[in-house]
């Protein structure tokens, strides 16, 4: 070794660590503020969506239409299966002469018309008559277009819809999506077992109309925005 090299000291203390520069510290401190800022709003943002949706679904369910006191007349008449009360309730009214002809939307490919004729009690002339069976639809947007093609296609201008008192809300809001120019008439039917003018005092009801409700905002969703693009396509 040199004499003029300075001597190594092996017990030398480490270097010390260098501290976050100023520009370095106060971007960390704004992103760590803007983290704490961000969970807030997320967690108010939640919190106001859920008393959004629990004030909309306590008028969804105060809302819901019950069966006619008077009976009234149209074109024609449609039933979205989905229970046999429907499908007789809608019979009754093609009996009656409330409506010329009657369509069945959403029968199972397996069901014949002359079995929906023994379940609900009907002479299957009736069906040979007035009575038409789409086996195509398998949901409610499903049914709203097959409905609209059988009714365009038979010039009707007034038609009553059958269907539960529950589900009236959403297939009115399909059909009216589908049919703008015709006249709806709402015919609910009462589910057994639910009781409407005190549905929140049953959970099974509460259940029900509550999912029954977060489709039916899907349905809003999605007929607005295939509204707003067919309106934007025609400009």
């Amino acid at each position: 070794m040199s004499l003029n090299e300075p001597r190594m000291n092996a017990s030398a203390p480490p270097a010390p660590r260098l501290s976050p520069l100023p520009a370095e510290a106060a971007s960390l401190s704004s992103r760590m503020r803007w983290s704490r800022h961000a969970g807030q709003a997320l967690a108010i943002a939640c919190v106001i969506g859920l008393a959004l949706f629990g004030a909309g679904f306590v008028r969804f369910a105060d809302a819901l239409p019950r069966p006619r006191s008077s009976p009234v007349s149209a074109d024609a008449v449609v039933v979205l299966t989905g229970g046999e009360s429907r499908v007789s309730k809608a019979l009754d009214l093609i009996a009656s002469g409330q409506g010329r002809r009657l369509l069945i939307s959403g029968v199972n490919d397996h069901t014949s018309a002359a079995a929906i004729a023994e379940v609900t009690d009907q002479n299957e002339a009736l069906f040979r008559c007035c009575i038409d069976i789409d086996r195509r639809a398998r949901n409610t947007a499903g049914n709203a277009s097959e409905i609209a093609r059988w009714v365009n296609a038979h010039g009707y201008r007034s038609v009553i819809v059958v269907t539960g008192a529950y589900h009236m809300p959403r297939a009115l809001n399909e059909l009216r999506n589908k049919l703008p120019g015709v006249r709806l008439y709402p015919d609910p039917v009462l589910v057994p077992g639910l009781d409407l003018d005190s549905w929140w005092a049953d959970e099974r009801t509460i259940r029900l109309i509550m999912f029954e409700y977060a489709k039916y905002l899907v349905s809003e969703v999605r007929t607005r925005l295939s509204l707003s693009t067919e309106i934007a396509s025609s400009l």
